[in-house]
């Protein structure tokens, strides 16, 4: 059921771009009008992550002489027909609140964590119970397994998390 929701309806446009070489303080006017993201393009390499107001504060970076190159995130890019399980699972590997949403080279918009699992939680989703989202066939290894192995696994079954359990 979950594996036919695709992103493309929780796709919004509150972004901007950026170019990687800007002052930090060049992105905080930009979020003075209410944007929440901005999509950091490097002149060579295009696309190459995000930066929110957020990340900047953090930074405590000067914002006159600091560059956005020095705090963006790399965020990987989304396809609109992505479906919910693999979006979830891009923001909880790479740590971001938000998520591009590409088409080819050109950008649709932007995904916010925070939207997709308030639109989730409001939905029908809600009353799933966990029997209808778990991995039934679940690969697991114990604690006593070479790290090596268990690096083959992850790559051979093409999964990103592995259960250990206890060999008692």
């Amino acid at each position: 059921m979950l594996e036919k929701i695709k992103i493309d309806e929780y796709i919004t446009q509150n972004y901007e771009t950026v170019k990687a070489d800007e002052t930090l303080g060049k992105a905080l006017g930009k979020f003075e009008k209410g944007v929440e993201v901005l999509l950091v393009f490097h002149d060579k390499k295009g696309y190459i992550g995000v930066v929110t107001k957020r990340d900047i504060v953090r930074s405590r970076l000067d914002p006159r002489r600091y560059k956005i190159e020095s705090v963006y995130r790399h965020a990987p890019k989304l396809k609109k027909d992505d479906n919910v399980f693999r979006v979830v699972a891009l923001f909880l590997e790479n740590e971001v609140q938000y998520l591009p949403v590409f088409e080819n080279s050109k950008i649709l918009g932007v995904v916010s964590i925070d939207s997709l699992l308030k639109r989730l939680i409001n939905s029908s989703i809600a009353n799933l119970s966990a029997k209808d989202v778990m991995s039934k066939d679940v690969i697991t290894v114990n604690e006593n397994e070479a790290i090596g192995r268990i690096i083959r696994i992850m790559k051979d079954q093409n999964i990103s998390r592995l259960p250990i359990v206890d060999s008692k």
